[in-house]
């Protein structure tokens, strides 16, 4: 009973935390902020001409195809050769399984706003057709589609036949692995590097690949690698922009996309579309396309890029550096002024000047006739920073006094109007939150209000950042468990219980938020206003090791507050020294208004910490999997070798799947694995980096995490198994039925040898001659049928019958390996008309591995003991501590260690034929040399019987 009961609690426990998984991802995929993107629609007839390169890139590249994209009579100007194409060539590259006409949104918007600016210089939009291949999950093609994306280029570049309208550069707009073929362009091809000097990427992963498969882990070092050695010379004169989705791009995390360590920071910009000025919307990877806020920003920065004398973009750097950067992180409101020193006003003019002397300043429907300034004097031993913001957004009113009078009134001033940022509110707001320590050659603050008609709303604030700063530790996993079971239901903290009066500005210091599975949510509430008509303020979190990467929130006066989520996009990263606020801290910045003031309570959102996991650690999955199948297998072939009926998956697993039977001894090697003294020996040795030491770099690794995963992947395969096993056993019975009406019970076997020799034919031909994966799918539909056969002719037989429990976990592993290179199967089917065999396939040699390593395992099991199985039954461990060990991460490797154990498997049970049969023929012998010795002493003793009767 107790058994039972122990078995009922730990299947309910492997379920309870297998369902808390599915709600990971369920509110991972599903339940994500709503989308606010707006559509982005053509004025005129879309039309994409197809251009005729030359004969040799036709036949090189015969699935591939480059298209011009045109409105209206912009189209008629590519159908007409005699006309010349005079405007700036942009190359719109498609993603994973895209299309080339997903240039339009771009493209429309940018022609559009080139005649409504009356632009004298145009842009030509190309857009290249991959055929829609899968490439961001099969790298085979990546080579060979770079190589076109050059000629492409040199093709765009040979229809500018007029000497003075011929470009010297191409724009080059990639969406999602199109950004990663610009950037492959330079370290796998030999163009002209100066023929490209601006990169636009969408929702592109630069960092690493979603899923390191196949070719795609050493494509990356080698353009990766690359690009971190040019950076400083040949590739110094290229700006990269890189444009990441947020929490609704599921498929590429935004932490992926961005440019740390590739390119000069200088020349680099990494923003998350909700950190975009005028759009703060969250896109999902498609939409990144056309999302039209986003496709504003990028149209915006290229059409300030033109120039009038000619029909190229401005090539100096910092121009376009500055000009994008004002787009997608700092808008202005206004271009950055000039840093010459302005003169004020004189006192003959009229105005008004008032030196405050207060720290405070606050305006409210507000209008003069005249001109007035306000100036700040700055204590930098009782200020550190200062916050203004107001609903005008005039071109220059803020300066930084640098030439006094003696009455401290101001005379000459620099411009720093540019430090002002867009607000994210509804009405049009601007905010400067400005640090006085990088001010310190000034010695006012002066803010000029011009004459106006149109009320005005300013409020400004002096203030020491220590008495406005409030330190929350997060609660980490541990707390939660230590305080356990108050955590279940109070898990929300008032971290401010009120502001105080005239704040404009608090901030929230988290030194504990440092990992992607944490997540909570941030509640501000407006207790009190001393004023009927309150604006809207807002909440930016910062993460100063990620910038480009802040969230927004507004704090609506109409319902009562507003909240944001305090999660992660990018992993930790510690940035040297103490942590201090500026430094080694989440930040979350409240900008408030100085008439109300707030409570901020902080607590737990368990859902979304759920979907933090799901969003990181789903794709580490797999490794698990295999490893809990490697498991069962080993126990499988222990009981086997002992001569008892081979158990089922769930027994196997219930006896030899325990978390810390492999989970833990992982987890073991790994701590020891990351020590320096033994991963410099084992580097030595030749062995890789194992897969916890890349999650480390990357902020992902955490104490347990083997365990938690490898929990998951046990009710993953229970699942796994238990619906194959359903859908066998309803087959078996059908083909039961079927085959003793149509068959006796002896031709079955006969019948079943048959199709076994005739699948495993086809199985390795179609490997060789066509996809790997289809020979996988051969093989798959092998088993079924060898497991059903046996279903049909040992149902009476308790040990034979069982033997395809076996079976069945052979066929998961065969499954696992065919849903592996699943990409390759779809990348040969979208191009059969084209090519019938798949050149680059790294599945073919792995799947005749296993067809012809079965057709082995099959032959061993007609015997009824299996010798060596005991030493046998142990491999699979290894194997099972390497696949999580070293195939976490690098998926890829999954795809050797699971032939490698069918091959350990076939060849021990060779073996172990061969012994059989020894042993068989040194019997057989020995029992003929027992008959001949006992018929000759037969025959002596008649012949002594017979000479006896004689005498």
């Amino acid at each position: 009973m107790a058994i039972s009961i122990y078995s009922i609690l730990k299947l309910s426990c492997l379920l309870l935390i297998f369902f808390i998984f599915l709600a990971g991802i369920y509110e991972f995929v599903e339940n994500n902020e709503s989308n606010g993107c707006e559509m982005t629609y053509m004025f005129e007839k879309m039309q994409y001409i197809k251009q005729n390169m030359l004969p040799s890139a036709r036949q090189k590249y015969p699935r591939y195809q480059l298209f011009a994209y045109g409105e209206g009579g912009q189209a008629e100007m590519f159908r007409d050769p005699s006309t010349p194409v005079q405007g700036v060539p942009v190359l719109f590259i498609p993603g994973n399984m895209g299309s080339y006409k997903q240039v339009r949104s771009l493209a429309s918007v940018t022609y559009r706003m080139g005649h409504h600016r009356s632009l004298t210089t145009q842009f030509d939009f190309f857009s290249i057709d991959f055929n829609e291949e899968m490439y961001g999950f099969y790298g085979g093609n990546i080579r060979l589609q770079t190589e076109f994306l050059k000629d492409c280029i040199l093709h765009v570049m040979s229809l500018y036949t007029n000497p003075r309208y011929k470009p010297s550069k191409v724009v080059l707009v990639g969406h999602s692995m199109g950004g990663l073929l610009a950037r492959a362009l330079f370290a796998l091809t030999d163009i002209d590097k100066n023929l490209v000097n601006l990169i636009i990427t969408q929702a592109t992963p630069h960092q690493a690949p979603i899923f390191h498969t196949d070719y795609l882990p050493d494509l990356y070092d080698e353009i990766n690698y690359y690009w971190k050695r040019e950076k400083n010379d040949s590739l110094k004169h290229i700006v990269l922009v890189s444009v990441g989705g947020g929490d609704r791009d599921i498929l590429v995390n935004y932490h992926l996309t961005r440019l740390d360590g590739l390119v000069h920071p200088y020349r680099a910009i990494s923003v998350n579309t909700e950190s975009v000025p005028r759009a703060w919307v969250s896109t999902d990877h498609l939409c990144a396309i056309w999302c039209r806020q986003i496709v504003l920003a990028l149209s915006r920065a290229l059409c300030d890029l033109t120039t009038h004398d000619s029909n190229s973009l401005d090539s100096q750097l910092s121009t376009i550096r500055n000009t994008f950067g004002f787009h997608l992180l700092n808008h202005t409101s206004h271009q950055r002024a000039s840093d010459t020193p302005t003169k004020l006003k004189s006192p003959s003019d009229q105005f008004e000047y008032d030196v405050l002397d207060s720290d405070h300043l606050y305006l409210y429907q507000y209008t003069a006739s005249m001109d007035k300034y306000f100036a700040f004097k700055v204590d930098k031993s009782r200020h550190s920073e200062m916050v203004i913001e107001s609903n005008n957004r005039w071109k220059s009113w803020i300066f930084g006094c640098v030439q006094s009078r003696a009455d401290d009134s101001c005379v000459r001033g620099n411009d720093i109007t540019f430090l002002q940022r867009l607000s994210p509110t509804e009405s049009p707001r601007v905010y400067l939150h400005i640090d006085i320590a990088t001010l310190h050659q000034y010695t006012h603050i002066v803010i000029h209000v011009s004459a106006t008609d149109n009320p005005v709303f300013l409020h400004a604030r002096l203030f020491n950042l220590n008495s406005y700063t409030t330190v929350y530790h997060t609660p980490t996993p541990v707390d939660l468990i230590a305080d356990f079971p108050r955590s279940l239901y109070h898990h929300v903290d008032a971290v401010i219980n009120e502001t105080e009066e005239k704040t404009n500005y608090h901030v929230l210091q988290l030194p504990t938020l440092h990992s992607v599975y944490q997540a909570y949510t941030a509640k501000v509430e407006i207790t009190s206003c001393s004023s009927k008509k309150v604006l809207a303020s807002f909440m930016r979190l910062s993460l100063p090791w990620a910038v480009g990467s802040d969230t927004f929130s507004v704090i609506n006066p109409s319902a009562g507050g507003g909240s944001i989520s305090l999660k992660l996009h990018v992993p930790y990263r510690e940035r040297g020294g103490s942590p201090s606020l500026r430094s080694n801290s989440a930040l979350l910045h409240l900008y408030l208004q100085p008439t109300c003031r707030y409570q901020v309570t902080v607590g737990i959102d368990f859902r979304k910490s759920l979907s933090q996991f799901a969003r990181h650690y789903y794709a580490l999955l797999p490794s698990f999997v295999i490893g809990s199948l490697f498991m069962v297998l080993c126990h499988q072939l222990f009981i086997v070798s002992q001569g008892k009926p081979c158990p089922d998956i769930s027994t196997a697993q219930d006896a030899y799947g325990q978390p810390w039977k492999l989970a833990l001894a992982t987890s073991v090697i790994e701590l020891l694995l990351s020590q320096e003294v033994i991963s410099s020996k084992t580097v030595a040795a030749g062995l890789p980096l194992s897969d916890g030491a890349v999650l480390e770099s990357r902020g992902l690794m955490f104490l347990g995490l083997h365990i938690i995963l490898y929990t998951i992947a046990l009710v993953v395969v229970r699942w796994y198994a238990l619906l194959t096993r359903g859908m066998l056993t309803l087959l078996g019975t059908v083909m039961r039925y079927l085959f003793h009406r149509i068959f006796t019970h002896h031709t079955i076997p006969t019948i079943g040898s048959m199709v076994w020799w005739m699948l495993l034919t086809l199985g390795i031909y179609s490997s060789w001659n066509y996809c790997g994966s289809v020979g996988l799918l051969v093989t798959f539909i092998l088993i079924v049928a060898d497991i059903v056969a046996s279903m049909v002719t040992f149902a009476r037989d308790d040990r034979r019958h069982t033997m395809w429990y076996l079976q069945h976990t052979l066929l998961l592993l065969t499954l696992a390996m065919f849903i592996l290179s699943l990409p390759e199967f779809i990348t040969w089917i979208k191009n059969y008309r084209f090519i019938k065999t798949l050149d680059l396939d790294p599945s073919r040699y792995p799947s005749i591995v296993i067809a012809t390593s079965l057709m082995l395992v099959r032959f061993s099991t007609d015997y009824e003991n299996w010798y060596l199985s005991y030493a046998n039954s142990f491999s699979p461990v290894v194997l099972a501590v390497a696949a999580i060990l070293y195939g976490t991460v690098n998926i890829w490797r999954l795809t050797v260690l699971i032939p490698t154990v069918f091959v350990w498997v076939a060849s021990v049970q060779s073996l172990g034929i061969l012994l059989h049969r020894q042993k068989h023929s040194d019997t057989i012998y020995k029992q003929k040399s027992e008959d001949l010795i006992s018929k000759n002493l037969a025959r002596n003793h008649n012949s002594l019987s017979s000479g006896i009767k004689v005498d």
